[in-house]
């Protein structure tokens, strides 16, 4: 691509993003530090921490999946003219290695927000799947999100990237980073007690092993169909292998993830009469919710109610009124 071309799309995403009309994630406004993130979870975290010191423009589209979502030529110019470009890692976004390079070389800040955590192998956690991923990620889970500790921490180390770019807001976004992290706690307690409770222990996903932190945290057991890419496609004897557990354990519920295709979750449910839910990882939001203002810890707390009615828990799993929102 010529240079003219190049200026071209810089000066189109300059003037998109100035007027407000380049992303309804993200219309940058004079004086605020203008932060790129990938996926809803992280986006939440910036916003909450930020306030309205920060402009954020997530890249993730509605319903889309970080495994396989390549950036548009205007979303890597943009990305190339942020204060703070913040990441997950550990290989959710394969694409961003070479941006990365180039946001630091140009001197803007990235926070990739996995590196220094405790990553695990997918097959060594609780997740029952076998062999290799072959989509990026080696043997490393990314989605340690749902780790909701973790996510706590992850907001803290927000505030402090935010504070050194913006050194007069330290106060303010410590301050607002505790009140989130205190909203964290509080989920962490909910699932905690309701959890506990569960008739059944075995989280049965018809899908990718996205929850191996969820379950690790709260004394379950994933048995997924495949790895950790939603790309994947279980063979017909893993299907097999499944459906023979659920039927010998007495699994009665199969959860499966609404942005993909939920044939696999219906066919087990056939085979075994076990009852099909909802839960999400919670990586970007579908259009519905973002009309509803729906927050990732309101997200949490419905996979909460679902996990709960299919597991048998005793514990009570109702979203508190201040989480609402």
């Amino acid at each position: 691509m010529n240079r003219a071309v190049m200026r071209f799309f810089a000066i189109v995403c300059i003037v998109f993003v100035f007027f407000g009309l380049y992303s309804a994630e993200g219309a940058t406004a004079e004086g605020r530090l203008a932060v790129v993130t990938s996926i809803f979870p992280v986006s939440e975290m910036v916003r909450a921490v930020g306030g309205d010191r920060v402009d954020v423009r997530q890249l993730l589209p509605p319903g889309s999946d970080p495994h396989s979502w390549e950036p548009k030529i205007s979303d890597m110019l943009c990305l190339e003219q942020a204060d703070l470009v913040v990441l997950i890692g550990a290989g959710l976004e394969p694409w961003a290695g070479g941006i990365v390079n180039k946001v630091r070389s140009g001197g803007g800040g990235v926070l990739v927000l996995a590196e220094g955590s405790d990553l695990k192998g997918w097959r060594g956690r609780t997740s029952e799947v076998e062999g290799h991923d072959h989509h990026g990620h080696g043997w490393a889970d990314p989605h340690i999100w749902l780790d909701f500790k973790w996510d706590a921490e992850a907001t803290m180390r927000i505030a402090k990237k935010l504070a050194d770019l913006d050194p007069a807001g330290a106060g303010f976004y410590e301050e607002n980073a505790r009140r989130y992290a205190k909203a964290l706690e509080a989920l962490d307690t909910s699932y905690r007690r309701t959890l506990s409770s569960c008739e059944q222990k075995t989280l049965v996903v018809a899908g990718h092993a996205a929850f191996g932190y969820l379950a690790e945290a709260y004394g379950l057991r994933q048995v997924a169909l495949y790895g950790i890419s939603p790309d994947a496609s279980p063979s017909p004897k893993k299907m097999a292998d499944v459906i023979e557990l659920v039927k010998k354990e007495g699994v009665k519920a199969i959860f499966f993830d609404d942005t993909v295709n939920d044939s696999l979750g219906k066919a087990i449910s056939r085979e075994t009469g076990a009852q099909c839910f909802v839960i999400t990882p919670g990586e970007s939001l579908k259009k519905n919710d973002i009309v509803d203002k729906t927050t990732f810890i309101k997200l949490m707390y419905r996979n909460l109610a679902a996990l709960s009615r299919g597991l048998g828990c005793k514990g009570s799993a109702k979203i508190p009124p201040e989480k609402q929102s």
